[in-house]
């Protein structure tokens, strides 16, 4: 476990970070990416109609990133990101 926890520390701790996709987005990781790549863009991806998550993020979390709706499972992404995150996403 601290093995795991170690590595992820590293991942988290690139340079030159400008583009973040959080897949399966909440607000604890939305938050966590927001604080530490404050000049990122950030896209957040939340599955379409998941309320819980939707409300959840737009009440508790503040800075800048975009919310978007997507099913992934169904719809592609033609973007390129420095750093994707998918915690959680199934």
């Amino acid at each position: 476990m601290e093995e795991h926890h170690n590595n992820l520390n590293q991942l988290l701790n690139l340079d030159n970070i400008n583009k973040v996709l959080d897949a399966g987005s909440g607000r604890t990781s939305l938050n966590y990416l927001i604080n530490k790549y404050p000049n990122a863009k950030i896209d957040a991806i939340v599955y379409p109609g998941d309320d819980r998550k939707i409300t959840s993020i737009k009440e508790n979390v503040k800075g800048k990133y975009t919310l978007k709706e997507i099913d992934l499972c169904k719809e592609s992404l033609d973007e390129d990101y420095d750093l994707v995150l998918a915690h959680l996403l199934l």
